[in-house]
This record gives structure tokens, sequence and C-alpha cells, in this order.
């Protein structure tokens, strides 16, 4: 049995909060991204 690394609620909290952080501004950029290429291509096609 290897020895597990004890790991605090507040620790298990704090890297939850950081990778839904990371996940969100994610999606944030793609979602900006994808947004500003559909207006370009809006205003190709007009």
């Amino acid at each position: 049995c290897l020895g597990s690394i004890p790991l605090a609620k507040e620790d298990e909290n704090q890297a939850n909060l950081n990778s839904t952080d990371i996940v969100m501004k994610y999606l944030n950029s793609l979602y900006k991204d994808a947004s500003q290429k559909a207006f370009l291509a809006a205003m190709n096609v007009g």
C-alpha cells in the first residue's frame, strides 16, 4: 500500500475552485473567440 498523502478538506475545496476557475476562463475565451469569428463572418457576408 502506498503512503497516501492526507488532503485537508480546505485544500481540496481550493483545488476544485481553481480548476473550475480555469475551466470557466477557458470557456469564456472560447466563447469570445467564436463570437468574434461569427461577427467577422457576418460582416464578410454583408
